[in-house]
């Protein structure tokens, strides 16, 4: 699944990437922040190589979900090399209200991003573009993650979508509605690609996960109908082509990292 493919193009290529954006700062301390962490586990392989190359690691999870970033930063903490020279700090707002969080304000020095999974996919491009823009500072890194976009494959990319992986990464937001697991005979999985036209990058293939209520009931303060839908995740797909436009009108491009379908985009902010 693209989820594994990620997983092992980080674990293969973050330490190069360290390289490039701290070559004279490789030993001192990484101000880390990582939109979206999702489950946590890739931001934890980041943070454990991190460890072991810079004195301290300052880590610090963004997410809008309490119950997200409580699992995230619950299975970074797990992860291999978390020692007493990491601190992981939760800032619990929006993406575009993190430029003016006092928790991030407060950081000091250069700062590295990361954008795993599908987490920028899963915003209008140009609108993620100017918040990554308005938010970074002159000189900030970014590595943001995206599976790109083959026309011919639309079926494996439904597959992909159905894997264990995306349903466990798509029920967690229902446990804010009152969902304490996936349960088979409550809910079905399903996902569903279609395609949407963007006035600059042309035909976009989105992907929408959701769950179909399978009988009546009541979670939390909501109540559901059977029939009902309640929406995951809507992920944007891009060609190489497409991603390499919206992201260099932004942003320099300074690294590509690709294995199979599954791409890490190294990027600066000008100035």
């Amino acid at each position: 699944s693209s989820y594994n493919t990620e997983k092992l193009l980080v674990e293969g290529c973050i330490g190069d990437v360290f390289r490039v954006v701290c070559p004279t700062a490789v030993g001192e301390v990484l101000h880390y922040l990582d939109w979206g962490p999702g489950d946590g586990v890739k931001s934890s392989i980041i943070v454990g190589i991190a460890a072991k190359m810079f004195k301290k690691v300052e880590a610090y999870a963004v997410d809008c979900s309490p119950t997200m970033l409580k699992a995230s930063s619950g299975n970074i903490k797990k992860g291999k090399n978390i020692n007493k020279n990491v601190a992981i700090t939760e800032i619990c707002t929006s993406f575009e209200e993190l430029a003016d969080n006092q928790t991030y304000l407060g950081i000091r020095g250069k700062k590295f991003h990361s954008f795993l999974g599908t987490t920028f996919c899963n915003f209008d491009p140009h609108l993620i573009c100017r918040t990554l823009q308005r938010t970074l500072s002159a000189g900030d890194y970014a590595v943001i993650g995206v599976h790109l976009y083959s026309p011919n494959r639309d079926d494996e990319l439904i597959v992909a979508y159905n894997s264990k992986s995306m349903v466990d990464v798509s029920f967690q937001g229902l446990r804010e509605l009152g969902f304490e697991r996936f349960n088979p005979s409550e809910l079905a999985y399903k996902s569903i690609l279609l395609k949407a036209e963007d006035r600059v990058l042309g035909t976009l293939a989105k992907i929408i996960t959701y769950f179909e209520v399978l009988k009546p009931m009541k979670k939390g303060l909501l109540s559901y109908s059977k029939g009902d839908q309640i929406p995951a995740i809507l992920s944007i797909k891009y060609t190489e082509t497409q991603f390499r436009a919206i992201i260099g009108s932004y942003f320099d491009i300074v690294k590509v990292y690709l294995k199979a379908e599954t791409g890490l985009f190294l990027v600066k902010k000008r100035g």
